[in-house]
């Protein structure tokens, strides 16, 4: 009567008996056996069920995917038979992919407040491990979403638990917090009772002019587009602002008529 021996796989590596495993290049797969009876005639394959290598140092390595199938046995019968022969199934998956990176910007209108950039990542294979995100040439942080104060670019990485990544670059120009700017002349020098005109000049290097307001005196505000013409009777006073869009205003920009006049031109080039 043939004796066979029971074996106990002791896994060097964090594994279970069954599963799949990720790698990025290549997995070597290690183990240890105890068999106290024979212990010079255990052996253990891992193979694809097409040519098996037994293997009594229990050690390979893998490089392609595929599903592999791990035998061990112990006793005085080669090749093993079903008596001997411990099983377990491991699924080999080769990883080389890295996370697909998703990124907004909030709000993308322009604004002259802050922006927020927020970041998520997927990955398809081992799993997701962490986003990181730079802001400008700055140092990484692990984040998933940033508020910038001023325009500047963006970098997110996501990096899967196999050491995979993929970067993306976010570029935020939509942050205006600049003041548009008013110059006004005149094609007259006071005293004078001629006509004159009074050139206002909207400026806004950033966002553009969307608003041009003027004040008589002491009446409401009131929208302009050119040419604006207005008639003065007596001394006064006339005051420009200003809106961008992003939504910034002016200081208030004031000339002063000082003398009678019998009409006053606005200009707005």
């Amino acid at each position: 009567m043939k004796k066979f021996a029971l074996i106990q796989v002791i896994l060097l590596s964090t594994l279970s008996l069954s599963g799949t495993i990720y790698f990025k290049d290549s997995y070597t797969f290690k183990g240890s056996y105890k068999n106290d009876t024979y212990p010079l005639q255990s052996y253990f394959s891992l193979d694809t069920m097409k040519d098996w290598s037994w293997n009594q140092n229990y050690q390979f390595t893998i490089s392609e995917t595929g599903t592999y199938e791990l035998r061990s046995h112990g006793g005085r019968v080669f090749p093993p038979s079903a008596g001997n022969v411990i099983v377990g199934y491991y699924s080999f998956t080769k990883d080389n992919t890295a996370p697909s990176i998703s990124s907004s910007i909030s709000p993308s209108r322009l604004t002259n407040g802050n922006v927020t950039v927020t970041a998520s990542a997927t990955d398809s294979g081992v799993g997701l491990d962490k986003i990181e995100m730079k802001v400008g040439s700055g140092s990484y942080a692990i984040r998933s979403s940033v508020s910038l104060s001023s325009n500047n670019i963006v970098t997110i990485k996501a990096t899967d638990k196999l050491g995979n990544y993929s970067t993306e670059t976010v570029s935020v120009s939509n942050i205006d917090k600049v003041n548009p700017t008013i110059s006004i002349s005149s094609n007259n020098t006071f005293p004078t009772k001629d006509s004159v005109n009074v050139t206002a000049t909207f400026l806004d290097d950033y966002s553009g002019v969307n608003t041009r307001e003027v004040k008589i005196g002491n009446r409401s505000w009131e929208s302009i587009v050119a040419p604006y013409i207005t008639t003065f009777s007596s001394n006064n006073k006339i005051f420009f602002r200003s809106m961008d869009n992003a939504g910034n205003w002016s200081s208030i920009s004031s000339y002063e008529v000082k003398i009678l006049i019998s009409h006053l031109r606005v200009v707005l080039p």
